[in-house]
């Protein structure tokens, strides 16, 4: 069987009927959990309400390693491991783990990645040359080997400076970047596995503060919720529910959070002279992030949506005393488990959201979560 069908449903009156796994990532640069539940008024706390809805959460995740920094961050949350051998943004080389989407690459299926704001995050997907320098704006690359051998179709938004005006709050390249994503959405085909990377939330962040006080960031994190997170939720399930041979896993997470200068001590403000670089925050940022014992600098989310049948959806709730808590090294494992991939040695973490709390489905059938109903 192709390894991108799986059991959708069982029902008593017939047969299952196969639907094709898809996935989509939406990875958020520098999102305090704390800051958009704040900012979220139109998306985020009504879908939270809903009950049995699919949709899985928690607002009190962590990244597993050292430092809340954003290329070791996504490196783990990509690898699933913490063994990934990159110490800080610095790094020019790619992680020595292998990346999810390598190993959906491997079992046969397609991949697709989009990246706004923020050139270093090519490197994280593995084998990316100075050749991908050459991509601009909305650049769309012809020679994938160039950029990385995992993915099949690549387009980066935002590398020009004419996109990051500093008296906007609003980021171009995020929006494009949405509205690629949606058009694409709106045709036959597209790839299995697709990460979207958005940036504004960190850009902003530091350029004006990681605070809940700091009415830009707040906005900026408003911005990508209500706006681009809520319009790429919404044509994903549009989708789903129009063609009814695909079924969705949606991922929204974030690297690291921040604070504000304003409302750090001075021994954590001197983070950046101590720290030997590794910590992402320059004297000129008036937002910084990568102090590994401030919680602020730490902290994440997650939020997963799920067929309703596969997970009814809730908060993510742990058990002290079998469970590390949730990091982001759960957003491999739950990506491998979709889509039924033997675990390589790299990807740690605990799958999340997709089989929980199964829905109860009425006639006495139970459907698995891989190939084969019972």
């Amino acid at each position: 069987m192709d390894p991108g069908f799986v059991c959708s449903e069982c029902k008593p009156s017939g047969p299952h009927v196969a639907k094709r796994r898809k996935c989509v990532v939406i990875g958020i640069d520098g999102c305090r959990p704390d800051a958009l539940l704040l900012a979220s008024n139109t998306f985020l706390a009504p879908l939270l309400r809903l009950k049995g809805s699919g949709i899985s959460y928690t607002f009190n995740s962590t990244i597993a390693g050292k430092l809340p920094v954003s290329y070791p961050s996504w490196a783990e949350t990509f690898s699933g491991t913490i063994n990934h051998g990159v110490e800080n943004n610095a790094n020019q080389q790619p992680p020595k783990s292998r990346n999810i989407l390598s190993s959906i690459k491997g079992i046969g299926l397609t991949s697709a990645l989009y990246m706004a704001g923020w050139f270093g995050f090519r490197n994280v997907m593995g084998n990316a040359t100075s050749r991908c320098d050459t991509f601009k704006s909305g650049g769309e690359s012809s020679d994938l080997a160039a950029c990385s051998d995992s993915v099949d179709f690549l387009k980066v938004y935002g590398y020009d400076k004419n996109y990051d005006n500093d008296d906007l709050v609003t980021f171009k390249g995020d929006e494009e970047l949405q509205n690629d994503f949606i058009q694409k959405l709106n045709v036959s085909e597209i790839e299995d596995a697709t990460l979207l990377y958005l940036y504004n939330c960190d850009r902003v962040g530091h350029r004006d503060g990681f605070g809940l006080d700091n009415e830009n960031y707040l906005t900026s994190c408003t911005e990508i919720i209500d706006v681009r997170v809520s319009k790429i939720f919404n044509a994903v399930l549009a989708r789903e529910a129009r063609l009814g041979t695909e079924e969705w896993l949606i991922i929204v997470c974030t690297d690291h959070g921040g604070t504000s200068r304003l409302n750090m001590t001075s021994s954590e403000d001197r983070f950046d002279e101590t720290d030997g670089g590794n910590a992402f925050g320059q004297r000129e940022c008036e937002g910084v992030h990568g102090l590994p014992g401030v919680k602020q600098h730490r902290n994440t989310f997650l939020l997963i949506r799920a067929p309703k049948y596969i997970d009814r959806g809730g908060e993510i709730i742990v058990d002290e005393d079998t469970d590390v808590g949730v990091t982001n090294l759960d957003v491999c494992k739950t990506m491998q488990q979709w889509f039924g991939i033997a675990n390589d040695g790299d990807c740690g973490g605990v799958a999340r959201g997709i089989g929980g709390r199964r829905a109860r489905i009425e006639g006495g059938c139970v459907c698995c979560n891989r190939k084969t109903c019972v």
